[in-house]
């Protein structure tokens, strides 16, 4: 039997430069591409909007989740995925930086799930050629 899941694919993973300093305490999601964590109502959000009033010591924190290093089998999950992107700036980025380009996703993709692609048994299939 195979065992099924999900991939996560992204090509926007950037690693912080000083993942240790002690300001990263309120944004300690930093320190992880990813992180999985057992389903609670009261986690929904790994920073908070009073985080900048005490970095140190941040009243919510991703580090907080995982300290009670509950067992995630067979639970209601919640994957944390941290994007990011090094920007180097250009004369096309003013007056503002949302030039193209610059835009972050990821994709979860089923991994065993079938045993053979899914789309083979598609009955309405066409196949275009070009013509010469």
């Amino acid at each position: 039997m195979l065992l099924a899941g999900y991939r996560i694919h992204s090509g926007n993973f950037v690693n912080v430069v000083i993942p240790d300093d002690p300001v990263f305490n309120a944004a300690s999601w930093v320190r992880h591409q990813v992180a999985v964590t057992k389903y609670k109502d009261s986690e929904r959000s790994t920073l908070s909007f009073f985080s900048q009033g005490d970095p140190f010591n941040p009243p919510v924190s991703l580090s907080h989740f995982q300290e009670d290093n509950e067992s995630i089998l067979d639970q209601d999950l919640v994957c944390w995925i941290t994007l990011g992107v090094n920007h180097v700036p250009t004369s096309e980025d003013v007056p503002v930086t949302t030039t193209a380009g610059k835009s972050m996703s990821f994709y979860l993709i089923p991994y065993n799930y079938f045993e053979e692609d899914p789309s083979i048994s598609s009955k309405d299939a066409q196949v275009e050629y070009p013509s010469t």
